[in-house]
Parts: C-alpha cells; structure tokens; sequence
C-alpha cells in the first residue's frame, strides 16, 4: 500500500509539447495534477491542471499503447487526458 503522500507521476509527450516531454504528477491527499518539464536538472514550465481532478483521489497513471494518458482514482474511475481547445 503507498504511504500517504507518494506521488504518481508519468511522462507523456503531447504533440504541441516540444521536447522534453512534460511529467504530470498528482498526489492524491492533496488533490492535485501539475506538470513540469525537465531542463538542465532544473524543473521548468509547471503548471497546474485544475480541469484533470476527477471525482475521487488520483491513484495513478496510465498509457495505452497509441500513446494515450489516463488518469486513474482510487474509486475505480479511468479518464483520458485529451488536449483542450
């Protein structure tokens, strides 16, 4: 079982991302999905999704094999990220 504060986190590149690839990461006490891109061992670019916070705590991520994001909670609960407008 995680301790009470462990992170999921993932990287996944969306095609308007220019390299490196942002990780998302999300802690599910805190009920949060940030993102970040590394660039020269410094974390850069964060941002906060406020839109990625399903209903129940995010338990994980996922990709299938096309390259699609899934966030998953700990209610059972499966969503795909897609790029907004």
């Amino acid at each position: 079982m995680p301790s009470k504060h462990e992170p999921a986190s993932i990287a996944h590149r969306f095609d308007s991302y220019t390299l490196p690839p942002p990780l998302f990461i999300s802690d599910y006490c805190a009920t949060f999905v940030k993102s970040f891109q590394f660039s020269g061992g410094t974390a850069t670019n964060t941002q906060t999704w406020p839109t990625l916070q399903p209903a129940g705590s995010v338990s994980s991520f996922g990709q299938d094999a096309r390259g699609e994001l899934y966030i998953l909670t700990l209610n059972g609960g499966v969503y795909r990220i897609v790029p907004g407008p």
